[in-house]
C-alpha cells in the first residue's frame, strides 16, 4: 500500500471509531515510517563547461531521445530522428556512430534509450522488442529478447552495482496490468519492482475540465491545459540501493519504497516556498490563450487555479555512483541537488535554465540537452562538477 493509501485508510478506520480526536491530542497518531528532515543548503559545487555538441551537419539534432555518459569519459546521444546513436569524446569530438535501421542483428527499429551493464552498452529497442548488447567499442555482443513491445516506458536508470532497470508493463500482482521497474543485473537473476496498481477509471464521451485544468472541445477534437505550476509530475527512479523513489507531495518530499509499494521512509528537505511571480503566471497561460484567439468557437470549461507557491521538486534522476538527484525551484532558476542515502551531499546552480530540456549524469559529469533558438532543434552541453 502507498503512503497517502496507508494514511487514508488509517484515519478512515479511527475515524468511524470516533477515536482520532483523543489519538491526535495525546501525539499517537503516527507514520509508520520514518520522515527524515534535512535542514540548511548543502555544499554548493560549480561546473567546469567541457563541451558544445550539435549534429554532425554543425545544426541542432532535430529529435535528441536520449543521452548516455560514460563513466570513463565520452557520451552517446540518441538521434530519434536519423534513428542512430552517436558517439563523442568529452572534448565534443565524433567517434561514429552505433547500429542502423532494421529488425536484423545489431539493428533498431527506434533506439529508445541506454544504460550500462558493467562494460555492456544497453539499447532499448521497444519496436523490436528487445534490448541490444554492444561494447563500448560499438562491438555487437547480442540481444535479449522481451515478452512483448513495451509501451509508456522511461529510459534505463543505471544504478551503482553494475545493474539497470527498465520500466515496462506487464501482467503484476493484481492480475492486471501494472507498470513496473524490470532489473537486468550482470549477474544472477533480475527481479521486479511493481508499481501500485491503478484501476482505470470509465472517461466521459466528452471530457470536461475541472478544478486546476481546462478542456476545450472543437469540432470533436478536445484539447486540455493544466494550471501553471499546479503539482509535480510523478517522477520515479530506482536508487543504488534498489529502492524505489518518487515525489511525494508538492513540497520538497520523496517517498522511498520497497517492491511491494509500501513506503520506507520519506526525505524531506526543508525548504522556503517560492512565489510564482505574475509574470510567470501569465507566461504559463500563454499557451491557451494564443490556443484560444485561433478558435475562437472552441467550448471550454473548468477553471485555472493558481497555486500559493511553485511546487519544490521539478525532477529527478540518478546516476553511477548510486546518487538520486532532485531538480528543485529556486528564486534565481534551478538547483540540482544530490541525494548520498539520507544525506544531501553537494549541489549545483543549473545553467541556463529556461532553455534545458533534459540532463544525464555520469561519473563527475552532467550533461544538458539545450534548444536553440536560432535553428529550432536541441545541443547537448557538457560540463565536468567540480566539488
Amino acid at each position: 500500500m502507498s503512503l497517502a493509501a496507508s494514511a487514508s485508510s488509517l484515519r478512515a478506520n479511527l475515524l468511524r471509531h470516533s477515536l482520532l480526536p483523543a489519538i491526535i491530542a495525546f501525539g499517537l497518531l503516527q507514520p509508520a515510517y520514518p520522515v527524515i528532515k534535512v535542514t540548511g543548503e548543502p555544499p554548493i559545487w560549480r561546473l567546469e563547461p567541457l563541451a558544445r555538441i550539435v549534429s554532425p551537419d554543425g545544426v541542432g539534432f532535430t529529435q535528441i531521445g536520449s543521452v548516455l555518459l560514460d563513466p570513463r569519459g565520452g557520451l552517446l546521444i540518441v538521434d530519434r530522428k536519423e534513428q542512430v546513436i552517436y558517439r563523442y569524446d568529452d572534448g565534443g569530438k565524433m567517434l561514429g556512430t552505433i547500429g542502423r535501421v532494421g529488425s536484423g542483428p545489431s539493428e533498431f527499429r527506434v533506439p529508445y534509450a541506454l544504460g550500462w551493464l558493467g562494460d555492456e552498452l544497453m539499447v532499448f529497442d521497444p519496436e523490436n522488442a528487445r534490448i541490444l548488447r554492444w561494447t563500448r567499442e560499438a562491438k555487437y555482443l547480442g540481444q535479449i529478447t522481451l515478452m512483448s513491445r513495451a509501451a509508456g516506458v522511461t529510459p534505463v536508470f543505471p544504478s551503482a552495482d553494475g545493474q539497470v532497470w527498465l520500466r515496462q508493463s506487464g501482467r503484476g500482482p493484481s492480475g492486471n496490468r501494472q507498470q513496473n521497474f524490470t532489473r537486468f543485473p550482470g549477474t544472477g537473476r533480475g527481479d521486479t519492482i511493481w508499481l501500485p496498481y491503478n484501476p482505470p477509471t470509465r472517461s466521459p464521451k466528452v471530457p470536461t475540465g475541472g478544478n486546476g485544468f481546462v478542456v476545450c472541445n472543437i469540432g470533436g477534437t478536445t484539447t486540455e491545459f493544466g494550471s501553471p505550476f499546479r503539482e509535480p509530475m510523478a517522477h520515479r527512479v530506482v536508487s543504488g540501493q534498489s529502492e524505489l523513489v518518487e515525489i511525494n507531495s508538492v513540497g520538497y518530499q520523496l517517498a522511498v519504497m520497497k517492491s511491494s509499494g509500501d513506503t520506507i521512509r520519506v526525505l524531506e528537505h526543508v525548504v522556503a516556498p517560492v512565489p510564482i511571480s505574475e509574470a510567470e503566471w501569465q507566461m504559463g497561460l500563454k499557451d491557451y490563450k494564443e490556443w484560444s484567439a485561433e478558435n475562437p468557437a472552441a467550448t471550454c470549461t473548468g477553471r485555472f487555479i493558481r497555486p500559493v507557491a511553485k511546487p519544490a521538486i521539478r525532477d529527478l534522476a540518478t546516476d553511477d555512483g548510486g546518487r538520486v538527484w532532485v531538480e528543485r525551484y529556486m528564486r534565481t532558476g534551478f538547483q540540482w541537488e544530490a541525494w548520498q542515502g539520507d544525506k544531501i551531499v553537494g549541489a549545483f546552480a543549473m545553467p541556463d535554465s529556461a532553455s534545458n530540456l533534459n540532463t544525464a549524469f555520469g561519473g563527475d559529469r552532467v550533461a544538458f540537452v539545450r534548444y536553440r533558438e536560432e535553428d529550432g532543434g536541441s545541443e547537448v552541453r557538457l560540463y565536468r562538477i567540480r566539488r
